[in-house]
């Protein structure tokens, strides 16, 4: 790897990195290229491109460079599974690509919706959103070759795709989208808690098919406490006041991987949610809690 250290501050395709961020990421991208069996192919150092096969002569190119900006994360133990899966991603849809006569084919097999919070200044009145709480939204994106974008208005309608249909197609690939759940007691007996991990930063967006993921009925609503990698987030059926009093109390002490870390400072808090057409709430951070939180488990029985 001594080739990226000679170059000061990486290649000029790739220059939004640090050359200590392009570093980690190269190594991880080779790891991932020799999991998948891509060892020898070096090409990319030269050219800032992956050729993706596909069951065609022709074959789709990665760009390295949005590839490392769009997996990386500050976590390396996520960079490999993260890279490893956003190549296993484009290959998988590389004959679709190749076959596609007409922009709606090319875009709807790379649509994902991409969760993000709120930003000021962040101006989304042109492309297309849907919020999940009032601390979550999902921008529904293109994972295409040349990087990840979110999806414009305009762009739906210069194809004349009404949007619920492409929104429909992000869902279903969401569910492609590899994740772990893993549910635990809290004593015995106690509340449960379930974890959900994944592979990568789309992995969040089986938020948007948290009703799929809940064992049976919610009537009281679902407390989900969002993480950062390499976790996704946690969540508890509610059924007892108590139990969700203390669930919110134990999701706000919870560090990256899920376990209990009082430093940890989570970007979206803990949120209340309820099958339907409703909004998830935000009902408390990793420094407070939300007054709607007293009228939500006043609902509650104890």
């Amino acid at each position: 790897m001594k080739w990226f250290a000679r170059r000061r501050g990486g290649p000029q395709w790739h220059a939004d990195l640090s050359s200590e961020d392009w570093a980690d990421g190269a190594r991880c991208l080779q790891r991932a290229l020799y999991e998948l069996g891509s060892g020898g192919y070096t090409d990319w150092r030269r050219t800032g491109r992956i050729r993706v096969a596909g069951h065609f002569r022709r074959r789709v190119d990665i760009y390295v460079g949005p590839l490392l900006s769009g997996t990386c994360d500050p976590d390396p133990r996520v960079w490999v599974k993260s890279i490893r899966r956003e190549l296993v991603f484009q290959a998988g849809r590389a004959p679709r690509l190749l076959r596609a006569g007409n922009e709606e084919e090319r875009l709807r097999p790379l649509l994902l919706p991409l969760l993000v919070t709120p930003l000021e200044g962040r101006d989304l009145s042109g492309v297309l959103v849907r919020q999940w709480s009032d601390g979550v939204m999902a921008l529904l994106c293109a994972r295409a070759p040349e990087g990840t974008r979110a999806v414009a208005r305009s762009e739906a309608t210069a194809i004349g795709v009404d949007p619920e249909v492409l929104w429909d197609d992000a869902l279903d690939h969401v569910r492609a989208e590899p994740v772990e759940l893993r549910t635990a007691e809290v004593g015995a007996p106690g509340p449960a808690i379930t974890y959900a991990t994944g592979d990568g930063g789309f992995g969040m967006g089986h938020l948007l098919r948290l009703r799929e993921l809940v064992a049976g009925p919610a009537p009281h609503g679902v407390l989900v406490g969002i993480l950062t990698s390499p976790g996704l987030f946690v969540f508890h059926t509610v059924v007892r006041r108590l139990w969700a009093q203390a669930m919110v109390e134990t999701f706000r002490k919870l560090g990256p991987d899920g376990v209990e870390d009082s430093s940890f400072t989570g970007i979206v808090g803990v949120h209340w949610w309820k099958d339907g057409p409703q909004e998830a709430v935000r009902v408390a951070t990793s420094t407070e809690t939300s007054p709607r939180l007293a009228e939500l488990l006043a609902s509650v029985p104890e």
